[in-house]
Formats: C-alpha cells, sequence, structure tokens
C-alpha cells in the first residue's frame, strides 16, 4: 500500500492535535500537591469561621472579646470547633485589635485573590466561591473581623441609635423628622 504525502502531513497533523489536546487537558487538571492543599485550604477556611461565631457569640454573651480563643469554648460546642492547622497542627492565631475588633490568623497553601467568581464556582476543591470574605493569598494572612453588636452595647446613642430612641418617645408626624443638632 502506497501512502501520499497528502495523507502522511493529514494522519501527523491528526496526531499532534490529540498530543496538544491531551497534554492541555492534563494540565487542567491539579497536581496531587495541589489538589492537597486546596483542600487543606478548604478545612482552614471552615475553621475560621467557626472560629468567627464563636468568637463572636463569646462577645454576646459577655459583652467583650476573649482574651484568647481557649475562652471561646464555653461559648461554641467545642467538640466541632478546631483550633489548630489541619496540616501543620499549629494553633490558629487570635489576637484584638481594638476592643470591637480582633484577628483571626493562618498560613495558607494556595492563593484565591485572584480567581474569578466563576473559577470558584468551576473549582470542586473551592470552599468559598460565593464568600469573598475569606479570599487569601498564599502564606500567612490575618481576617480582620469585628462585632458590631458590641459597638452598639458600648456607644448605645450613636446618631442612628440616638434617633431611634428620640422616636420612640415623640411618636407625633414622623415624616418631618429632622436630626437633633448639637
Amino acid at each position: 500500500m502506497i501512502v501520499k504525502t497528502k495523507d502522511k502531513i493529514f494522519f501527523g497533523g491528526i496526531t499532534l492535535l490529540a498530543v496538544f489536546a491531551f497534554g492541555y487537558g492534563l494540565s487542567l487538571i491539579p497536581s496531587p500537591l495541589e489538589a492537597r492543599n486546596r483542600q487543606y485550604d478548604g478545612q482552614r477556611v471552615s475553621d475560621l469561621q467557626a472560629l468567627q461565631y464563636s468568637v463572636d457569640d463569646y462577645a454576646r454573651e459577655n459583652y467583650k472579646l476573649p482574651d484568647t480563643l481557649d475562652q471561646t469554648s464555653r461559648a461554641y460546642n467545642s467538640s466541632t470547633l478546631s483550633k489548630t492547622d489541619p496540616e501543620t497542627k499549629a494553633p490558629y492565631e487570635y489576637a484584638k485589635v481594638n476592643q470591637f475588633q480582633y484577628q483571626i490568623c493562618a498560613t495558607f497553601g494556595t492563593d484565591t485573590t485572584s480567581l474569578t467568581k466563576k473559577d470558584r464556582y468551576d473549582d470542586p476543591y473551592n470552599y468559598n466561591y460565593d464568600n469573598p470574605e475569606y479570599m487569601h493569598p498564599k502564606g500567612r494572612h490575618c481576617f480582620t473581623k469585628s462585632v458590631p453588636e458590641l459597638e452598639k452595647l458600648q456607644n448605645p446613642f450613636n446618631e442612628n441609635n440616638l434617633q431611634q430612641f428620640i422616636e420612640q418617645f415623640n411618636p407625633s408626624d414622623t415624616s418631618s423628622k429632622t436630626k437633633p443638632s448639637y
């Protein structure tokens, strides 16, 4: 059987196309190390969110931020609360910034800051596609959180609360109210 030159070029082109398509397909699959890092980061974010809820619950019950994460065990279901990194077993970091804000920190193996919403949604390892609040760079990163209810408790007569307070004692014509001047 005689193979024509055109046939050789055609089959050679098809073979190259198949090799490139196979190589491109492999490049889309994360390496086992990348997949493991994403899985650990997913657990870290889940842990930090649970710690945030725990700190917030403690603050609402005690009218102040806890000094350490150990104090939050009583305010939250401590059997499910992980305070250590799933990979390194090092404790997560917690620090009060002021009387209303705190930071919780972890060291991440991946960077999620540059992912588009579609990329985050399509990634089966991604854990925060709809929660940009926990986007993070690779490496150590701290999230600053606040407990707004604490500020309201500490300062019940801020401008918004003061207007509401005045309105409850002056229920007359609410349409022409003006803010009091001081």
